[in-house]
């Protein structure tokens, strides 16, 4: 068993405070530590602090490890259900490969939520909070103490034009639009967790 060093100066515990803050915010969570000492280098505080957020773990100074342990090491991290790729900081190719591997990472985590109810819940949570921002971006009010779910489908389609499947509104089509509309900024700034929620 490898027995973790110790350490904690006060730096690290604003560092900790920050992340503590703003790890609501981020998508995916890239932790480094050090090829040859990827234990040590770890702070176990990240496992309580970023919780269930998709993580990946670059292994730095690659050209100092043994590569046969490194590659170990990145098969135990994705058995662990993170990502993981070594890396030499000083090569500047390296940047692009990390970025692909976030994208990946994040599309897999994309394709395995239920768009249906993520889309029913964002819809309800804007009309609830944000109902200025519907009506803007789709001419939509919701009366959500009635059976909503199948006219918004309907009215963002008409809306929008988004074309139709078989003469009947494409909800796959509705759902991609509205998820680009989030992505992209395009009903404000919005905040998806609330202190009086």
């Amino acid at each position: 068993m490898v027995k973790q060093i110790q350490w904690y100066p006060g730096h690290m515990a604003k560092a900790q405070r920050e992340i503590e803050s703003k790890v609501k915010l981020v998508d995916i969570v890239i932790e480094l530590v050090d090829a040859r000492a990827p234990f040590s280098t770890h702070n176990p505080e990240l496992d309580y602090m970023i919780k269930n957020k998709p993580r990946l773990y670059i292994l730095t100074k690659k050209d100092l490890a043994d590569p046969k342990a490194t590659d170990a090491l990145i098969a135990e991290f994705k058995r662990q259900g993170h990502s993981a790729i070594a890396v030499d900081l000083k090569n500047f190719k390296e940047e692009k490969k990390i970025v692909n591997l976030c994208r990946y990472q994040l599309k897999e985590k994309r394709e395995k939520l239920p768009l249906d109810d993520l889309f029913i819940h964002a819809i309800g949570y804007l009309a609830k909070h944000y109902p200025e921002k519907l009506k803007e971006r789709y001419n939509l009010t919701i009366d959500l103490d009635s059976d909503w779910v199948l006219p918004v489908y309907d009215h963002i389609s008409d809306y929008r034009h988004i074309k139709k499947l078989r003469g009947e509104t494409d909800y796959d089509r509705v759902q991609e639009t509205f998820f680009n509309d989030l992505k992209n900024a395009s009903l404000g700034r919005i905040t998806w967790e609330l202190s009086d929620e």
